[in-house]
């Protein structure tokens, strides 16, 4: 069982600061205090239930496909984190490993978007089902 850490529990501003510091927030908005007020609580909240989350005590088995879009420089999700999803699924695992940040499918979105659309089979892109 892992430690969850305490972060949720930082004062305001210091908990701000580590949020803007990791890029998901614009940098005019940041300097708002009441877009912070009313940020703030819901993302602590977020930052909380990560914390404490211990994951399921039973072996989860999906027979899916996953690929886990990971950034080189997160300070937060180690790329290595990645290849843990193979655990989840008899399916094939993929991990692509992209620059940039904690928020990196907000850097360059039209990428992302382009290489999870090449991964979509064929019969859902045409509005299919496997069941049709």
């Amino acid at each position: 069982m892992r430690n969850p850490r305490d972060e949720h529990l930082l004062p305001d501003e210091e908990l701000w600061a580590r949020l803007v510091a990791l890029g998901g927030i614009d940098p005019v908005l940041a300097d708002e205090a009441e877009v912070r007020d009313l940020m703030l609580p819901a993302l602590r909240a977020d930052i909380a239930a990560h914390e404490r989350y211990l994951g399921c005590p039973d072996r989860v088995s999906l027979t899916c496909d996953i690929h886990a879009c990971m950034a080189r420089d997160d300070p937060l999700v180690p790329v290595r984190a990645g290849r843990h999803w193979g655990r989840l699924t008899t399916g094939d695992t993929g991990v692509g490993i992209w620059a940039g940040g904690h928020f990196h499918a907000y850097e360059q979105p039209a990428l992302l978007l382009a290489d999870l659309a090449r991964r979509v089979p064929a019969h859902v892109k045409g509005g299919r089902t496997a069941h049709e």
